[in-house]
């Protein structure tokens, strides 16, 4: 491991190293008491979580905002819907809080946060048959029922919000119909 000027680093002390640090205020210690750099010693930093459109909110409040608590106290649910609905949950209080406290944290270290990727699902029609899935005609703008395979020309992964944005008459999708994709 390399050292440099500026580096904090542990050292395990003894009796006597201790009643110096104590009473004299200067102790050499030995290479053989050093345990290693700071920063090893202390537990990573948790990644914040975010979803693409929470991240996409954030990013435009920070840019207009200086502080925390001016885009928290500007946020709406019409213009951030999805950062709004996280930070303000009626799950219970605890989350709230939560939540609330990883904005202001992400708000400092932006660098802690994680985007995540959104599930995408088949949206399986016809059960126990292998070409019963929902497919878009991209070039059509239409929907069919095909199988998996997905192309440039067709699409057969739908994220939860696009599902939720079909419509067919008297047809809602439920969740026994979704699959969801693997190692997208």
């Amino acid at each position: 491991m390399k050292y440099k000027k500026g580096d904090r680093v542990v050292f395990k002390i003894d009796e006597i190293d201790a009643s110096d640090l104590n009473d004299v205020k200067f102790v050499t210690f030995g290479s053989d008491q050093l345990l290693g750099k700071l920063e090893d010693f202390q537990p990573a930093e948790k990644k914040i979580k975010m979803t693409v459109e929470e991240k996409n909110e954030f990013d435009l409040l920070r840019e207009q905002y200086i502080t925390p608590y001016a885009a928290m106290a500007n946020m709406h649910a019409c213009s951030e819907p999805h950062l709004f609905k996280k930070v303000n949950t009626h799950e219970s209080d605890e989350k709230r809080a939560q939540n609330q406290f990883k904005f202001f944290k992400a708000f400092e270290h932006p660098e802690l946060i994680e985007v995540e990727k959104e599930k995408k699902y088949y949206v399986h029609l016809l059960e126990n048959d292998p070409c019963g899935y929902l497919n878009y005609d991209v070039s059509a703008k239409e929907y069919f029922i095909g199988s998996k395979g997905e192309s440039d020309n067709y699409k057969t992964k739908f994220a939860k919000p696009e599902i939720a944005k079909m419509h067919f008459d008297n047809f809602k999708f439920t969740n026994k119909a979704l699959e969801e994709v693997e190692d997208e």
